[in-house]
């Protein structure tokens, strides 16, 4: 057990890397906890919602209640004030019943019923034709209610409708008692709207939508237009002696926007943006593993390579050493022969197609022998065999040896060939066969693409820092691609003057190569058809 516990880890860190679908799995449980959590936030919020809209309600409910009841007792006020006088003169009655329709909202009129149940006095009174229309009339649908006022002698309550409006009323019956006995009803007639509108707030007024049913019939209704859903909508019944109201209060947009903070959609964009960050940070994780592994077996593969090239390298390196120096020895022969034959040192040769045999043989075994000493200097270089042998030298000397060395063949060509050197040289701190072979390489190649009539220079100079030699042509230039190609070893330029003439194509490499060896660099600047600079640059 304590073995599997140890490995969990790694198995899962071996999961995380491996697994392909591991950040598609990370999105989805991610984006399902943020719905998770969306739908929580929400359920909240929309209980701080209900909740709210059932205390509106509530206060509702109360304020109507109470406010009715007020009603009642002041109503019970007034009968008592009869019983206690016997019976009060209808002026005084008619100012009380006035004042109490002014000081109580909502009164449509209030009367005294007689023991006969006839509405003797009513304030308001009728005006013109309907003076004599009476606000209670007794039919057979409100009958029983009167009766039951007058002989249980108890507060009775019961709906009535308009006549032939929409208006829906309240009477309450309130007993006058005379010796026990029943001496009539005050009767109060009530618009059943007013009981639900003046329980209603201003603030309530304005982000609620509210509906009050009495019965089946709708007595009050506010906002209506409002209205745009009912899931939190919240149902009340007020509750009045005999008669109840069924209230509906539905919170606005407004409302729910006052509670609402949008925290849900947040959380929710939040969380999904998370869980894809997440699967994605995975996903990079996991391709930077794969890349990782590739570039590992890329590099083991590299290294395998690079290792067998080295090795290649190092035996084509010996095989080129012992090569040239078993080629040289014979060669040495063959130029040695035939430049006694060609210059007929032991006697003159009296054919003189054999003296042109013999140039040709000179002439060809010195150039493979040049051919042979570059590729044994270059494998001596790559192998790391090539001893730099420093010392003080005269660079006007040195490059004037070179100069006229070549000053027969640029002769020949038609090339003007000059040097032109500073008198303040210092010395330079050079291996002296190095340097004669690069300036020979360089004067070489810019002689053979110089055509006739053109020049080349060497230039020499010293600043604080280095010492500079300079080798400009007048002749066909190269392209950058040329410039390349002729930097690479075995590979040559094609020149259009001596098509004939290919070289070895190991000049400018060993330069670079013996320039580097002495701590210094080769640049070159070319275009086709306006010449070649090519400038040394060595440490001081």
């Amino acid at each position: 057990m304590p073995t599997r516990i140890k490995q969990f880890p790694r198995k899962l860190l071996w999961i995380l890397r491996r697994g392909r679908f591991v950040p598609w799995v990370l999105t989805g449980i991610g984006i399902i906890l943020s719905g998770v959590m969306w739908y929580s936030l929400n359920a909240n919020e929309g209980s701080i919602i209900r909740q709210k809209t059932t205390g509106i309600a509530t206060n509702i409910k109360r304020e109507v209640e109470n406010h009715f009841a007020a009603q009642l007792a002041a109503l019970g006020r007034m009968a008592k004030r009869w019983e206690v006088r016997g019976g009060t003169p209808r002026p005084d009655w008619e100012n009380d019943a006035s004042g109490f329709i002014e000081d109580y909202s909502g009164f449509r009129a209030i009367a005294i019923i007689d023991a006969d149940q006839v509405a003797r006095w009513q304030v308001p009174k009728g005006k013109g034709n309907n003076a004599k229309v009476s606000e209670f009339p007794i039919g057979t649908d409100h009958k029983r209610h009167y009766q039951r006022a007058t002989e249980k002698l108890q507060i009775t309550v019961f709906n009535m409708s308009g006549n032939g409006n929409d208006e829906h009323f309240v009477v309450a019956l309130i007993p006058i008692r005379r010796n026990a006995k029943s001496d009539g009803l005050i009767a109060a007639k009530i618009i059943s709207r007013t009981l639900i509108q003046d329980a209603v707030h201003d603030a309530v007024a304005e982000d609620y939508v509210l509906e009050a049913f009495q019965g089946s019939q709708l007595v009050f209704q506010q906002n209506q237009h409002l209205l745009q859903e009912t899931q939190w909508r919240e149902q009340i019944y007020i509750d009045l002696p005999d008669i109840n109201f069924r209230l509906n209060v539905t919170p606005t947009g407004r409302a729910s926007e006052n509670i609402r903070t949008g925290l849900p959609e947040i959380g929710l964009l939040v969380g999904i943006a998370f869980s894809g960050l997440l699967g994605y940070t995975v996903h990079i994780y996991q391709r930077a593993g794969r890349r990782r592994r590739r570039q590992a077996a890329a590099q083991r593969e590299l290294n395998l390579a690079l290792e067998q090239l080295q090795n290649a390298n190092s035996a084509k390196s010996d095989f080129l050493a012992r090569m040239s120096h078993e080629l040289r020895t014979p060669l040495n022969a063959i130029i040695g022969f035939s430049h006694v034959i060609k210059d007929q040192h032991f006697g003159p040769v009296s054919n003189d197609r054999y003296l042109e045999y013999a140039r040709y043989i000179f002439d060809s075994g010195t150039h493979l022998l040049d051919l042979i000493s570059d590729v044994l200097d270059l494998s001596k270089i790559e192998a790391g065999e090539r001893d730099i042998q420093r010392a003080p030298l005269n660079l006007a000397d040195s490059i004037e040896e070179s100069v006229k060395i070549f000053e027969h063949e640029a002769e020949t060509k038609g090339i003007n060939l000059k040097q032109e050197t500073t008198s303040d040289l210092p010395p330079l701190n050079a291996d002296r066969r190095a340097l004669k072979q690069i300036l020979s390489n360089l004067l070489s190649n810019a002689i053979k693409f110089t055509p006739k009539g053109g020049d080349v220079t060497v230039y020499a100079n010293a600043t604080y820092e280095s010492i500079r030699v300079d080798v400009i042509d007048t002749g066909i230039g190269m392209s950058e691609r040329d410039i390349q190609t002729a930097l690479a070893p075995f590979q040559q330029v094609t020149n259009p003057l001596t098509s004939d003439d290919l070289g070895t194509g190991l000049g400018l490499p060993i330069v670079k190569s013996l320039m580097e060896l002495h701590g210094g660099r080769l640049s070159l600047i070319s275009n086709r058809r306006s010449g070649t600079r090519v400038t040394l640059t060595f440490p001081r």
